[in-house]
């Protein structure tokens, strides 16, 4: 995770982050209540699966490149009416799997920068 991107920022950008996941989470949400009876149980329980990953910002970049995958294959069997609307699910999705999680997920905690401290080696050893 940590060769995709080459930070996970903090600060504003991090917030900014954690509103991006929140939001493509909650359009998560929506579609998989909207659909709910169209479809099998078991895409609701995946799509809640998705959710909680977003959140918590567990594979964000995976993540939501699966979201813009299933959003792309259910704009091929929209109704016009429903292209604003997922073409905008599709753009957040797109736009967070490039930026990635940000600094206040778990995967900057699990594969974040690390200092790492040598010890035992001095010069003074004679």
């Amino acid at each position: 995770m940590q060769r995709m991107f080459s930070m996970f920022p903090a600060g504003f950008p991090g917030i900014g982050l954690i509103l991006l996941r929140l939001v493509v989470s909650l359009q998560l949400l929506y579609f998989a209540y909207v659909d709910a009876a169209d479809f099998e149980q078991w895409t609701i329980v995946i799509s809640l699966l998705f959710v909680l990953l977003l959140c918590i910002g567990v594979l964000t970049p995976v993540v939501a490149v699966l979201w813009a995958l299933i959003c792309i294959f259910r704009l091929l069997a929209a109704t016009p009416t429903q292209w604003s609307s997922l073409i905008i699910a599709i753009g957040n999705a797109v736009t967070l799997a490039l930026l990635g999680p940000g600094a206040y997920s778990l995967d900057a905690r699990l594969f974040g920068r690390r200092l790492v401290r040598l010890t035992g080696l001095h010069k003074d050893q004679n």
